[in-house]
């Protein structure tokens, strides 16, 4: 719905159908808190329905050390 209003843009991508099974399975289990992936175009959509239902669980990058997203220190 959101595609077809122009609301989200994303290239043609053939992955989209298993981001949304992907996506519903995590905000069905409360359990997963981080949707873990290197893909950016994951995150603007991820972003997107963020903005538009409040989902609970967050993008988190990969390629982002853990300390650096969860501002660890080093001892």
């Amino acid at each position: 719905m959101a595609r077809k209003a122009n609301e989200v843009s994303v290239e043609n991508r053939l992955i989209i159908p298993n981001d949304a099974k992907i996506f519903a399975q995590a905000e069905c289990t409360p359990e997963v808190r981080y949707f873990v992936t290197s893909d950016k175009q994951s995150s603007k959509l991820i972003e997107k329905l963020q903005e538009k239902i409040g989902i609970k669980f967050e993008h988190m990058d990969i390629n982002i050390p853990y300390t650096e997203k969860f501002a660890i220190l080093p001892m």
